[in-house]
This record gives structure tokens, sequence and C-alpha cells, in this order.
């Protein structure tokens, strides 16, 4: 068929399912932020996009009001999610040849 196949989901419910059915890429937009979850990610090998969001958990899911970054801090705070996240999956033992970056939504 020649399709590739991507499930976006932060829920390391379903991001398991989907790895268990050989995805092609795994979308987490925090960044997978569940350290329990590194050993299958890096046992895996498909490629995880690993998405930077202005909003916080609690803001998605309807428990606070969203926080502005202003446009002189937001490149600030892209690279520092970006570095800790990519830190924790390599410590993890995530190869980072995997990892797609997505500055994300919200700007």
């Amino acid at each position: 068929m020649g399709a590739s196949l991507s499930i976006d989901s932060f829920q390391p419910a379903v991001q398991r399912w989907a790895l268990a059915q050989g995805v092609d890429y795994l979308n987490d937009i925090h960044g997978f932020a569940e350290p329990a979850l590194y050993p299958e990610l890096a046992a895996a090998p498909c490629k995880l996009i690993v998405m930077h969001m202005v909003r916080s958990q609690e803001q998605n899911q309807g428990l606070a009001t969203r926080t502005d970054v202003a446009p002189d801090e937001i490149m600030d705070r892209i690279i520092g999610f970006f570095e800790a996240r990519i830190a924790a999956l390599a410590a993890g033992g995530v190869a980072l040849e995997r990892l797609i970056l997505d500055p994300g939504m919200g700007f």
C-alpha cells in the first residue's frame, strides 16, 4: 500500500496500543512527558514527533486559562522545552535520529 500511519496522542495507553500496531509515527502534544513509556519508545522503530505547546496539561483539560507568552520569550521557551525533552528521551534510551521536533500550535 505504501502509506505511512501517524497516531497523535498524549495518553500512554493509546501510545502503547499504537506502538503495538507498528505505526510509522507517534505524535505527542506534551512531548513524551511520561518516563514510564520510555522503554517502549526506545524499543520501537517508529519516528517520534515531539511537540511543544503553549498550554499546560491542566489548561488543555479546561482547568485553567491560557497564559500568553511574550513574543520575545517564545524562542527561549521552545528551545528550553526541546532541550529538556531531548535529554529525557535520550536518557531513556530513545535514539535521537528518530525524533522530529514540532514547535507546536498556539502561536
